[in-house]
């Protein structure tokens, strides 16, 4: 029975599905995900896995921004657009591709706060 269960466990964790949903939690799928924002922003027409990607890197870009934004660990100027906030994130990952296995929402939030830091009160 514990071999049988052993068995299972190592299949469960060989499955490509735990492995691509492990990839998306970190920065390598973000950057993939966000690379494919950047190339239907400029036109392309994209494969339907490239539109889904679009997609992922947009609504979790944005909700870790306005989550951060509403605890005060971000302080977005007015006017600043989803956009903008998109490509500060796919810049930070490009440059930093070192931090590509961490978490995606650490680097998210590190890359937004580099951008727009809270200024100290006196």
């Amino acid at each position: 029975m514990i071999a049988a269960l052993m068995l299972m466990g190592a299949l469960i964790l060989q499955d490509p599905a735990t492995e691509k949903a492990e990839r998306m939690s970190r920065g390598h799928g973000l950057l993939e995900a966000c690379e494919a924002w950047a190339l239907l922003s400029s036109g392309e027409m994209g494969t339907p896995e490239q539109h889904i990607m679009f997609w992922r890197c947009a609504e979790y870009t944005k909700g870790v921004a306005d989550t951060l934004d509403a605890t005060s660990m971000l302080c977005l100027p007015d006017g600043v657009t989803n956009g903008q906030q998109r490509a500060v994130v796919l810049k930070y990952l490009r440059d930093h591709p070192e931090r590509l296995h961490e978490l995606r929402s650490k680097l998210v939030r590190d890359a937004l706060q580099k951008a727009w830091p809270c200024k100290a009160k006196s």
